[in-house]
């Protein structure tokens, strides 16, 4: 076992034995129960059926925020500069730097499935993080509107808490982070980058044959690795939702 899963068994641990939120039910512990038990051993069945999204996710493109360290000498910021810095920062991204996590999948891998707002999300755990309970957030003054805050971890540190709706289900009608009923964070790699979730459904088997993998030379949502129509969910692309995440990328601006 990699120590990427080793380490999201552990957080699986961590989140059973921290006392939950009062408002969350029975069903609900069950099933982070059920998760490590799926993470540890093969041939693991599904005990949830996977929701149809009720939405289709908008393409991604590319813009960058201006860093606020960033000196100014004698040329006022254009905004020229922010897609040049975007594309050019693209332009040197390698096809292995794309594609390597993918080589290092074997046939079938496990993966963890989580739900923001009817949306079914999958995540390698060769790509995962670990899993966190959501507490106290110290927000963040200036950061995007799909930026919830940043969480401080005895572990791993100060953690960005990406609001999953407003980035992932933005093109939905008045979307409002009072909507969601987050009440976990997914963490993306050994990054400070987490989505927050409503729900964790579960951690099973999933094989390459079973995903529409998008070709990544031509994509316009990097973010996204492919699709798995039998489960009606999508597969995130963990390194390039971090580039994304890094670089102040939102899924709702278009491509100029």
């Amino acid at each position: 076992m990699s120590k990427a899963a080793e380490q999201a068994l552990l957080d699986y641990f961590d989140v059973m034995l921290t006392p939950p939120k009062p408002e969350l039910d029975e069903v609900q512990k069950a099933s982070l129960s059920q998760l490590l038990a799926r993470a540890q051993g093969d041939g693991m069945t599904v005990a949830e059926a996977v929701p149809e999204p009720s939405t289709e996710v908008e393409e991604a493109i590319e813009v960058q925020q201006q860093p606020s360290s960033v000196k100014v000498e004698s040329e006022p910021v254009i905004d020229t500069q922010t897609a040049v810095s975007v594309k050019t920062q693209v332009e040197h991204t390698t096809a292995k730097d794309e594609a390597g996590w993918r080589d290092e999948l074997e046939q079938e891998f496990q993966c963890l499935y989580f739900e923001v707002a009817g949306l079914v999300i999958a995540v390698p755990l060769l790509t995962l993080g670990g899993i966190k309970r959501l507490s106290k957030l110290n927000h963040l003054p200036g950061s995007p509107n799909w930026v919830l805050g940043v969480q401080l971890d005895a572990q791993d540190g100060k953690l960005n808490v990406v609001d999953s709706g407003q980035w992932f289900l933005a093109d939905r009608p008045q979307t409002n982070t009072a909507d969601y009923d987050y009440q976990y964070l997914v963490r993306l790699g050994d990054s400070p980058w987490t989505l927050a979730c409503e729900s964790l459904l579960d951690a099973e088997p999933l094989s390459k044959s079973e995903i529409n993998w998008q070709q990544q030379a031509s994509s316009k949502r990097p973010w996204l690795a492919g699709i798995v129509r039998d489960k009606k969910c999508v597969v995130l692309d963990v390194p390039e939702l971090i580039r994304m995440l890094d670089a102040g990328l939102d899924i709702t601006v278009k491509e100029s």
